[in-house]
């Protein structure tokens, strides 16, 4: 597995090696790979940017760490928050739940 050494193998978990894993093949190619949010965290993101791979999904908030904090406000409904840490960006808006 390619692992940086900004984003250590510890921090990527089973779910981050499943995505990552079979994408070697395919890394520094310039795609995009879409997930849902058992695979997607902000280590598997960073990794795969820094293996020239875009991706987005959504993200459980548990996995967000210290930078959930400012995601964590209310809004209503039709509004939208967003937090852009390095290289990955974290929109939160309201439906009919959070999204």
């Amino acid at each position: 597995m390619i692992i940086s050494e900004d984003v250590p193998s510890t921090l990527i978990g089973k779910s981050g090696q499943i995505v990552i894993t079979p994408l070697e093949p395919y890394l520094e190619k310039g795609h995009t790979l879409v997930t849902d949010n058992w695979y997607s965290s902000p280590s598997v993101l960073l990794l795969l940017h820094k293996n020239l791979t875009n991706t987005y999904g959504t993200v459980r908030k548990s996995r967000l760490g210290k930078n959930r904090l400012e995601l964590d406000k209310k809004i209503s409904n039709g509004e939208c928050i967003f937090r852009l840490v390095k290289t990955v960006l974290a929109l939160k808006w309201m439906d009919k739940r959070e999204v």
